[in-house]
């Protein structure tokens, strides 16, 4: 009888991705409480300027939330954060209508707003919205070491 040998491979495990739900009263306390999330659901799994960088994107896209999509203290915003492979993902939704379009041109110098998404385009490494509902998310790339 021949005996067959066989090769063994290593298998290479992949953490399964973590992913949390929240929800946040809308108004102004919004952005803050939404920072607070992010943070402590990232905790010490991702770098530290990767945790303030997905803190400032979603203080910014809540802040839309509730000055352009009316999400105030009796409305909720959904968010999820995802951390997988190296990339940090945050999807933010409240009630309303989606985004028929993207806005186009940027704030003039003297402006005192409309740079949020302008900072969310820069800082992340991709972005997007729903035209199905009120939804921005965002991707931060983990820093390589």
């Amino acid at each position: 009888m021949i005996g067959l040998r066989t090769k063994r491979h290593a298998v290479e495990r992949v953490a399964a991705p973590a992913s949390a739900d929240g929800l946040v009263a809308g108004g102004v306390q919004a952005p803050g409480e939404a920072r607070r999330f992010v943070a402590d659901e990232l905790g010490a799994s991702v770098g530290p300027s990767v945790v303030e960088t997905v803190k400032l994107l979603v203080s910014e896209v809540v802040t839309n939330c509730v000055v352009h999509a009316g999400a105030d203290e009796g409305g909720r915003i959904e968010i999820n954060v995802t951390s997988a492979r190296g990339i940090v993902r945050v999807d933010v939704s409240t009630a309303g209508l989606g985004f028929p379009h993207m806005p186009s041109g940027a704030a003039d110098a003297l402006d005192e707003d409309g740079r949020g998404l302008q900072i969310v385009e820069m800082l992340s490494a991709r972005w997007g919205t729903s035209a199905e509902s009120n939804a921005v998310w965002f991707e931060v790339a983990e820093a390589e070491s």
